[in-house]
């Protein structure tokens, strides 16, 4: 069995032999082309899907609760800082999703979403909202950027309720506290949140520059 380790650490030539010995095999290559793909059609960028696997991902303790509230179709807030894995873990997640066979979850940005919308509102590109309400998971990230818009406060209330009545898993992500995530998103979101998911906050320090140094 390969040794967990922090994606901010530095594993052992014995640790990378083993990996890579164990990634290698037929069966695992197969599954792995299948997932990466998944991950790419999620709309993950190469560098959170080319992360150390879910075997490796710290904190697992955030995974394992995320992982245990969306196989129940509860809708997850993850909050904290700048860099402290927020995107990552929800990349971990869409793998572990992806690996059991769950269906093909969706990764959308708000701003991204915001300019999907607008597109199609002038003709000029597809509908983004029956993706947003029947994807089989759906992460939306840095909630934070749109929040203070009218029509996105519509637009995400509507999808929200159509996910959380039909029971669909959903993750919310921000660089919110965890006490501004509930401020800001607002009773009726908190109070479904609160049902079955809850907010995660990841704390500790800045990620990238930890690696960095």
């Amino acid at each position: 069995m390969v040794k967990r380790y922090s994606p901010t650490s530095r594993p052992t030539a014995e640790e990378l032999a083993a990996f890579r010995e164990r990634a290698n095999a037929p069966h695992v290559q197969a599954e792995g082309d299948r997932v990466w793909a998944g991950l790419n059609r999620a709309g993950f960028g190469k560098r959170h899907i080319d992360a150390p696997s879910i075997d490796a991902w710290q904190p697992t303790d955030a995974l394992q609760r995320i992982v245990a509230r969306v196989k129940i179709g509860a809708t997850v807030g993850v909050a904290g800082n700048f860099g402290r894995g927020k995107t990552q873990l929800a990349c971990e997640v869409c793998r572990w999703w992806l690996n059991t066979r769950r269906g093909q979850p969706v990764y959308m940005t708000a701003a991204t979403l915001m300019e999907r919308l607008k597109a199609a509102w002038s003709g000029e590109g597809d509908d983004p909202r029956a993706l947003l309400r029947k994807s089989s998971l759906l992460v939306v990230d840095d909630i934070q950027n749109e929040y203070h818009t009218d029509t996105w406060r519509i637009e995400f209330g509507n999808f929200m309720d159509w996910r959380y009545a039909n029971v669909l898993p959903t993750l919310l992500i921000a660089n919110w506290t965890k006490a501004d995530f509930a401020k800001h998103v607002g009773q009726r979101i908190t109070s479904r949140i609160s049902e079955g998911g809850g907010i995660i906050e990841l704390v500790g320090g800045d990620r990238r520059t930890e690696s960095a140094a």
